[in-house]
């Protein structure tokens, strides 16, 4: 097997889960950063569970977000090759 062929086999494999890894971690922040920041200001000020509530819903929202905006490259790429085969 070539070199070249190897490389391009490795970033195969390497590009998908990088991208999975790089998802997984924005939700997991921006989830815990939110929900904690939202049980911080209930116990606070004692308005349990209004805030965590809330973050979690901005969690949602937001999380939803930055996986569109990390995935719409991949999709446009695809389209634009999609144009070129046809």
């Amino acid at each position: 097997m070539s070199k070249d062929k190897k490389d391009s086999d490795l970033s195969a494999l390497v590009y998908p889960l990088s991208l999975v890894t790089q998802i997984g971690v924005t939700v997991s922040v921006t989830v815990a950063v939110l929900i904690l920041g939202g049980k911080y200001l209930d116990d606070t000020l004692k308005t349990a569970p209004i805030f965590i509530l809330l973050g979690g819903l901005m969690a949602f929202i937001l999380s939803m977000y930055e996986v569109y905006l990390l995935v719409l490259p991949i999709v446009k790429k695809g389209e634009e090759s999609d144009k070129k085969v046809k």
